[in-house]
């Protein structure tokens, strides 16, 4: 009987495929196939080895026929009393394990932060609902549980989320935006598959995005007006820049005239012009001279303005020395001490930076002319892969409280009978360093000298 059974389930189990019925069970991985496969070796073999026992007994004359057929029944008692204790203990096991996983999961979804998370079935139908923003919205989760989508939020909504949901049931993840009351939620929508590989459910994970939505308006509004400030500020600029070279320009013609006739007056009449008048004279050529330096410093700022860089690795120990050969009257004059450190080469435009040390160096000659024992150092240090320069002299220095006007144009902190100049030459500075996304700062004291500090990008940057 024993072997016509075991022949039996073999030819169920080549008879039918390991996806339907109990050869799938038997097949499986989970805790049902284990013990099932457990309980049909136990069903066949010990019948089988106990029977076999039992003719044998009664053929060898060890017991009686009734005594083997009383112990066959026993055993085969003892054991189903085995399977059935065992299988009960499994299934305890299995049942816990199964509810604490359950727990685990409710208790993650319960507490999701401005979240929901739901299952629904192949009918779309909700078997699970759960999150922070299911309970701050008023919806109760019992009364979700068991409808559809279309029950739950009626057909309108129910359009608008099915096509997701059926991409979902097709295996695909989709993303959507919906409105619930009011806030916009990102829902995440993912298959969930069985042991085959077939779609059975859908896990759909819902955020409260409408804070992150508001922000980002916010950025985007206040980039758009950044923008508009931007181009409009770009354009006075631009403006500033073409008004400035526009009145240097007409200013050349009518300054030539007059400086022109000014000597011309004086060459003809330069016996008959007594020293008042000639006095006259030299201040209206004085004049005409400065005001020919300020239009060509008005010039040179709106060219800075308007002009492109030309970067490239500059040596900037060959570029001071030439510097300093244009003051080399006035050092020598003063009797300045010039100190100068092994300068970093830089990666910059050679004829604005050209421009920058000449405009500090000149002022610090300028500035040193009534010290005593005249000094200017030069140096340099490595900062956040920029190269640090300072120029620093020990001259006439300036008050500190006056600092935010020294890069304006026409702004001077030094009357014009102590030290002439136009006020322009910082201005450039400034707008030569700015235009190498660098910085610029000075300090100084009254009576103790200045020191100016600026950043250009070093060589070692790609």
């Amino acid at each position: 009987t024993t072997l016509s059974f075991m022949l039996l389930a073999v030819a169920i189990l080549f008879k039918y495929p390991a996806q339907n019925g109990i050869t799938k069970i038997l097949v499986s991985e989970g805790n049902g196939g284990k013990l099932a496969r457990r309980i049909y070796a136990t069903i066949f073999l010990v019948p089988l080895c106990v029977g076999i026992m039992v003719v044998a007994g009664r053929e060898t004359h060890l017991f009686s026929k009734e005594f083997g057929g009383s112990l066959f029944l026993a055993v085969n008692f003892i054991l189903f009393v085995v399977i059935f204790l065992v299988s009960l203990s499994s299934l305890e096991k299995a049942e816990e394990e199964l509810d604490r996983h359950q727990r685990v999961y409710e208790t993650i979804a319960t507490h999701l932060p401005n979240g929901i998370v739901r299952i629904l079935d192949r009918d779309l139908r909700y078997v699970f609902s759960e999150g922070e923003e299911l309970h701050r919205l008023g919806l109760v989760n019992e009364d979700l549980i068991g409808k559809t989508v279309v029950e739950n939020f009626g057909e309108e909504t129910a359009r608008q989320i099915i096509p997701y949901y059926e991409k979902v049931l097709a295996g695909e993840k989709v993303s959507f935006e919906k409105e619930i009351s009011g806030d916009t939620f990102l829902v995440n929508a993912s298959p969930i598959f069985d042991r085959n590989e077939n779609v059975n459910q859908i896990l759909s994970l819902a955020i409260n995005i409408t804070e992150r939505k508001k922000r980002q308006e916010e950025i985007s509004r206040l980039n758009e007006e950044l923008k508009t400030k931007a181009d409009l500020l770009e354009a006075a600029n631009k403006e500033l820049e073409a008004f400035s070279y526009s009145v240097s320009h007409d200013l050349r013609a009518p300054l030539r005239h007059m400086t022109g006739f000014i000597e011309l007056i004086k060459a003809n009449n330069s016996f008959s012009i007594d020293e008042k008048g000639r006095r006259h004279f030299s201040v209206l050529s004085d004049s005409s001279k400065k005001l020919g330096m300020l239009i060509d410093d008005l010039l040179a700022l709106s060219r800075i303005g308007r002009a492109r860089l030309n970067c490239q690795v500059v040596n900037t120990n060959e570029l001071v020395e030439d510097c300093l050969k244009l003051f080399e009257s006035q050092i020598k004059t003063q009797n300045i001490n010039i100190k100068i450190e092994t300068l970093q080469d830089v990666y910059a435009d050679s004829t604005l930076i050209r421009l920058v040390f000449q405009n500090l160096i000149s002022n610090a000659v300028k500035y040193t002319r009534k010290t005593d024992k005249p000094l200017i150092e030069i140096s340099n240090i490595r900062h956040n892969g920029d190269v640090l320069f300072c120029v620093k002299d020990n001259g006439a220095g300036f008050d500190m409280k006056y600092v935010d006007k020294l890069f304006g144009v026409f702004q001077r902190l030094h009357s014009e009978s102590e030290f002439e100049g136009t006020g322009i030459g910082l201005a450039n500075v400034l707008r030569i360093i700015q235009k190498h996304n660098g910085r610029i700062w000075a300090e100084a004291e009254v009576g103790k000298g200045a020191s100016f500090y600026f950043t250009i990008q070093g060589t070692d940057v790609s």
